[in-house]
């Protein structure tokens, strides 16, 4: 069964698709200059696969937020979650805390943990990455093929 885990974020969207443990494809969208471009995005992503399960970070507002993330990535969890009834596919939302102490037994890993475990876990080597805006980047994908494989145990339990 294929399971496409989302790290959602108009700037920098992860996706990863997983399937049985192991991995398919793992990116970072295009930037989106606004939620409807996210929305005909996502429609043709769902539409490529034939997806068993979504699981998404359900991102939680924090006093320290920057910039319109606050109302813009509830907006896009929102969409994700209707497109998925919509086409009969079953979503999970997984708060951060929550998909990251599955992870690691730990609320708050480094990135490097995170990478560490999900390579450990897909038997997978991601890319090294050259510099740290690059690592930064490439890290939503890392995250969305973590909040896969979380969705993954949920499903089986």
């Amino acid at each position: 069964m294929l399971i496409l885990g989302i790290d959602p974020g108009l700037v920098n969207c992860g996706i990863a698709i997983i399937e049985n443990g192991h991995l398919i494809d793992a990116r970072v969208a295009p930037p989106f200059k606004d939620v409807e471009l996210f929305t005909e995005w996502l429609a043709v992503i769902l539409k490529e696969g034939c997806y068993g399960l979504l699981a998404v970070e359900d991102w939680i507002y924090r006093w320290q937020s920057k910039g319109n993330s606050a109302i813009l990535v509830p907006k896009m969890v929102g969409i994700i979650m209707g497109m998925s009834r919509g086409l009969d596919i079953p979503c999970i939302t997984l708060n951060t805390n929550t998909w990251k102490k599955a992870l690691t037994n730990e609320a708050h890993p480094s990135d490097d943990q995170i990478r560490k475990w999900v390579e450990q876990t897909l038997n997978y080597k991601f890319r090294i990455c050259k510099t740290k805006k690059e690592a930064a980047y490439f890290h939503h994908a890392i995250e969305a093929a973590a909040i896969a494989l979380v969705g993954e145990r949920r499903l089986k339990k």
